[in-house]
C-alpha cells in the first residue's frame, strides 16, 4: 500500500455540506508521518454523494423525514440526485456515509494532497498558477484556493523534504 509512510486517521465527520452548488459528505483528516509519529497536516477532506449507497438495502429508519424523500426518490433509476436543497442532499449522503462507514481511502487523500501542493514544490507564482487553472489573477477566492495550496506544500515539504516530495509523487504518478 502506498501509505506505508503515513496514517490517515478521520477526525470529523461525515457530514453533509454544499460547496459551490455541489452537494457532499465533508471529513476532518489527520495525515501523520509514521515514522515520527508527528502530524503532517490537519485539513478537510471531501466526498461526492456518489459514495454512499442509496440501495433499498439501507436501513432508512434513521433518516428523518425530509431525508427519506431524498432517498426514496433515489430508488428511481433515472433518478438524476439534481434535488433543488442540495443541504438536504449532502445531508441525506452524510447521514448514509454514517451508517455506511464510508470513509476517505487514505491513498485518495495522499494523493489529493500532494497534487494541491504542487505550486509550492514548483515554487509557481499565484499568476502563473492562476492561468494554469483557468482562474481570474485579481480574484480573492482563487488567491485563497492558492494559498490553501501553498499551506499544503509547505507541510509536506516540511515533513518529508523536497527530495522525498519528488518521491512521493514518482510513487503516485500512475495512481
Amino acid at each position: 500500500m502506498k501509505t506505508a509512510l503515513f496514517d490517515v486517521a478521520t477526525i470529523a465527520g461525515p457530514s453533509g455540506k454544499v460547496i459551490d452548488n455541489w452537494p457532499c459528505i465533508a471529513y476532518r483528516v489527520q495525515v501523520t508521518l509514521r515514522s515520527t509519529g508527528k502530524p503532517m497536516i490537519e485539513t478537510d477532506y471531501h466526498l461526492g454523494v456518489g459514495h454512499v449507497k442509496w440501495s433499498r438495502k439501507t436501513n432508512y429508519y434513521h433518516l428523518t423525514k425530509d431525508q427519506r424523500s431524498i432517498w426514496s426518490a433515489c430508488q428511481n433509476p433515472r433518478c438524476s440526485h439534481n434535488f433543488a436543497d442540495k443541504h438536504l442532499h449532502a445531508d441525506t449522503a452524510a447521514a448514509l456515509a454514517k451508517m455506511q462507514r464510508v470513509k476517505p481511502d487514505p491513498n485518495d487523500v495522499i494523493y489529493s494532497l500532494l497534487m494541491d501542493g504542487l505550486p509550492c514544490l514548483h515554487d509557481q507564482s499565484f499568476s502563473d498558477w492562476a492561468a494554469d487553472l483557468g482562474y481570474s489573477d485579481d480574484s480573492i477566492k482563487a488567491k485563497e484556493t492558492y494559498e490553501a495550496c501553498m499551506n499544503i506544500g509547505r507541510a509536506i515539504i516540511q515533513a518529508v523534504g523536497r527530495d522525498g516530495y519528488e518521491a512521493l509523487l514518482e510513487a503516485y504518478a500512475e495512481y
